[in-house]
């Protein structure tokens, strides 16, 4: 797996658009809650691969509070409710953690592109974007992320599941 920090002023148009919607809650002045997200208004396409996780002092304690339906077929699971340092593969769970606990102790927006190769031979490439929710202006309590695909990838994982659904 690699892993490549984004300028958030090169975010693909989608999530661009979350990033905005952040913004317009007062995001970057850690005044956007929980409460006052609705994925429901975040571009449709990129709900499936949207993702918040709930926050503790001891970030071994964090867990999904939100999967999106496209992050299952991504990774094979439900994994609301789990702790995110146990998905798979290893190498992107010790990445997750590493970057939730720079959001825990500098809650600012943030990107990435993370590549991978299957061992199908299929090579993932998708950008994710990191935005802290805080419920008191100070301290990170929710992290909303979203995902947005390679066209490569997008395609792929549509396969895969329409082949899933035909068996």
């Amino acid at each position: 797996m690699l892993e490549k920090n984004l300028p958030l002023t090169e975010l693909p148009n989608l999530l661009d658009q979350v990033w905005q919607y952040w913004r317009d809650r007062g995001g970057e002045k850690l005044d956007c809650t929980w409460q006052k997200t609705n994925l429901e208004q975040l571009p449709p396409h990129i709900i499936p691969y949207t993702m918040v996780i709930d926050c503790f002092p001891n970030i071994d304690d964090n867990v999904f509070r939100f999967w999106g339906s496209g992050m299952t077929q991504i990774h094979g699971k439900d994994m609301t409710g789990e702790n995110p340092y146990v998905i798979t593969p290893k190498d992107l769970a010790l990445t997750l953690r590493k970057t939730h606990q720079s959001l825990y102790d500098n809650p600012t927006a943030s990107a990435s592109v993370f590549g991978f190769q299957h061992a199908a031979g299929f090579n993932h490439i998708h950008t994710s974007l990191r935005l802290p929710l805080s419920n008191d202006g100070k301290k990170l309590d929710h992290i909303l992320v979203s995902t947005c695909l390679t066209d490569v990838g997008a395609e792929y994982w549509g396969n895969q599941h329409r082949s899933n659904r035909s068996l």
